[in-house]
């Protein structure tokens, strides 16, 4: 079996890509100001993915920003976000939801010295959902959207899941890290000096060998973090669906497990034992994103990427997995749940494994553990709530149903996503 060594010292960055995939047949290193596709400057840093990098970038003929999606050269063949892309640019925008998913503007393929790579051209967002309510040192569900607000984002993402699926597509990897912010029109009339004041300055750090000598061809020459977006007043309260990487035709899912979108947190029981993909397995998806969304937080927090640990709190929330997923979960018995589906008292560093914890307790925990005092924003009070503001027991009693009948362990038991828009909760 081969074994992988490492070529580069890790970064002191905290939010970046893995530098080890700056190899042939990878990713393509970019630098801050350098010109992609002959009209393109980088400007700043969006994100990045496990096969590629996102850039705000100036499009110099069309006068404003862009997000330049940079794929890794494997992906040449058959890029799955280009297809889809093209195939859902042929809809009407005036069609439900389709205002509410990522537009293609252009795409070409460059060369460079890792091979050759797809090139997206998508229009500029902000913030996901996962990063805005992500602070560093504050407890998870302290930085929430207001109520209104949400109820607002989770009906244009239930409507951009609809338009996905009525064009014979699943959308694959549905996770509020996929969920944006969409950015107001003024920034297009930005220098570059104007985004640096708004957005910070690049982070940068040189890239390192740990043999000590020049970083090879295939490398960069510093690596940069994503820019945060500290200011929320640049955001509209629309949003972007966007990666359609994992995409599939709904009427031909992928067999193949290695084809799989899987993001644990937000995967159906039939996704992680079956690696099953459906309309159905989107559905499930969906629903962990709207608690997410009204909660600042994921509904089975998953830090460890362990598949244990999300099966637990499925059954803390649900109880007991239905056969043969009960049988075929080998580490259960062990250290989480007895055969009856009762918490086994196992601790360790004085924390129980498992215990009972329902999704109604959950839902009507938003709100009480927050931060005691207002973390501090700028400009932000109109789209955030204050701490300490619990949710009112009416909605969390709304929110508790359809979330109940959302996420069913039966695929075909989930309701539609018509179904889902047409819910209590959203009235």
């Amino acid at each position: 079996m081969a074994t992988f060594t490492r070529q580069y010292q890790p970064s002191a960055l905290d939010d970046v890509e893995e530098i080890e995939n700056y190899r042939p047949a990878g990713l393509h290193p970019i630098h801050i100001g350098d010109e992609v596709g002959g009209r393109y400057r980088v400007v700043h840093k969006l994100g990045y993915g496990g096969s590629s990098t996102v850039w705000l970038a100036r499009d110099k003929l069309a006068k404003r920003y862009v997000a330049l999606k940079i794929l890794e050269a494997s992906i040449r063949q058959e890029c799955r976000d280009l297809a889809v892309l093209q195939a859902l640019a042929k809809a009407s925008m005036s069609q439900p939801g389709r205002s509410s998913v990522v537009s293609l503007l252009d795409h070409f393929v460059i060369e460079g010295r890792n091979g050759r790579h797809v090139c997206l051209v998508l229009p500029a967002a902000g913030p996901s959902i996962t990063s805005l309510n992500y602070s560093p040192g504050i407890v998870a569900g302290s930085r929430r959207l207001k109520s209104q607000l949400t109820l607002t984002i989770a009906k244009q993402t239930i409507q951009a899941l609809e338009f996905v699926h009525s064009q014979g597509f699943c959308h694959g990897d549905l996770t509020a890290s996929n969920v944006l912010f969409q950015l107001n029109d003024c920034i297009d009339g930005w220098s570059q000096e104007e985004i640096y004041e708004c957005l910070g300055q690049p982070r940068k750090d040189a890239i390192m060998t740990i043999s000590g000598s020049a970083p090879g061809e295939s490398a960069l020459k510093y690596i940069v973090e994503p820019c945060s977006f500290p200011d929320l007043q640049f955001l509209c309260g629309d949003i972007l669906l966007v990666d359609f990487g994992c995409a599939f035709s709904s009427h031909k899912p992928p067999s193949n497990p290695d084809d799989i979108g899987l993001t644990m947190s937000y995967a159906a029981p039939e996704v992680i034992f079956e690696s099953n993909v459906s309309v159905y397995s989107d559905i499930w998806a969906l629903g962990c994103v709207l608690f997410e969304i009204r909660s600042g937080r994921q509904l089975f927090g998953n830090w460890i990427g362990s598949k244990d640990d999300v099966l637990r709190q499925l059954v803390q929330a649900f109880g007991k997995l239905p056969e043969p997923w009960w049988t075929a979960w080998e580490t259960r018995e062990d250290y989480y749940f007895d055969d009856d589906g009762d918490p086994r008292k196992i601790w360790v560093d004085g924390i129980v494994r498992a215990s009972k914890f329902g999704l109604d307790e959950m839902i009507a925990e938003i709100g009480y553990a927050d931060e005691e005092e207002d973390v501090p924003e700028n400009n932000s009070a109109e789209m955030l709530e204050p701490n300490r503001t619990n949710i009112p027991a009416e909605e969390a009693s709304h929110m508790n149903d359809l979330l109940r009948r959302i996420l069913k362990w039966k695929p075909e038991e989930r309701i539609s996503v018509k179904e889902i828009l047409s819910h209590s909760w959203l009235s």
